[in-house]
């Protein structure tokens, strides 16, 4: 069916047509002009109006027809990737000890020792730092430094955080010993002669790194902590004498004894 876009166009057309109409219709033998029924023609133009409002229109051929009750209502479902999650196995990272060790205040001999670890036993590590691991003193919230060339590492050692080093601090000298008894005697025979000499001393200190016997102001002998005593044997030329000291040290910090001297007439 075609729709009229131009109505009123067709309106006046329309009731040309029927004024047309009824002319023809008509009898030959009417001279008289005929009577146009107002009501009549007013009638028909509404029922035409009424019909072309109510018309169905056509589809448009460019616009597709969708038929809801045909139409998808599916929604679309989302994939769900699953992850694998590995945990890794862990425990608490400890080291153990095959010797006695000092575990002392900061890396190196410079710091106090705070606590004797002694051998097979277990400490819990807390930091790594260089070729240093610092531990929990057993027993204890505090926490010192161990050489890592002194303990064999177990557990999940990779998760210990590194940890800065505490300052150097600064050393106190260490008290100088004090001269218990000295002795010394002297050997003669036709080829040479023989002093000996035997010391004793008083450790002042209780935390020294070790002692050093002087003769002459050079090094003979090194001594651990806590040595009090050592006997010199040397051979002497004619009219030689010796001066004998105690030196101490603690780190870099040292002390010397008042000198004693010894010689063979």
């Amino acid at each position: 069916m075609m729709i009229m876009k131009n109505k009123p166009f067709f309106l006046i057309s329309l009731a040309t047509a029927a004024m047309l109409l009824s002319g023809c219709n008509l009898p030959a033998r009417q001279t008289t002009n005929p009577v146009l029924d107002i009501n009549t023609v007013a009638t028909s133009v509404a029922l035409t109006l009424e019909s072309l409002n109510t018309a169905t229109p056509l589809p448009d051929a460019a616009s597709p027809t969708i038929d809801p009750g045909k139409a998808s209502t599916s929604t679309p479902k989302a994939t769900k990737t699953l992850a694998a999650t590995i945990t890794p196995t862990y425990s608490a990272p400890i080291l153990t000890f095959d010797n006695n060790v000092n575990c002392r205040q900061g890396p190196g001999t410079n710091f106090k020792v705070v606590v004797l670890i002694k051998e097979g036993q277990k400490v819990d590590v807390v930091g790594v730092q260089d070729k240093f691991w610092i531990v929990k003193v057993p027993g204890s919230t505090e926490t010192c430094w161990l050489p890592a060339e002194f303990a064999t590492p177990e557990g999940s050692v990779w998760t210990v955080p590194t940890i800065g080093a505490p300052d150097t601090p600064t050393e106190v000298p260490p008290f100088a010993p004090i001269w218990k008894k000295w002795n010394y005697f002297c050997s003669f025979s036709n080829t040479q002669t023989t002093l000996v000499m035997e010391m004793e001393w008083t450790d002042k200190n209780g935390n020294e790194s070790g002692f050093r016997v002087l003769r002459d102001g050079e090094s003979i002998a090194e001594l651990g902590p806590d040595a009090t005593s050592f006997s010199d044997t040397v051979t002497v030329e004619n009219g030689q004498s010796f001066d004998y000291s105690i030196e101490v040290f603690r780190g870099t910090a040292k002390a010397t004894s008042s000198v004693v001297n010894a010689s063979c007439q």
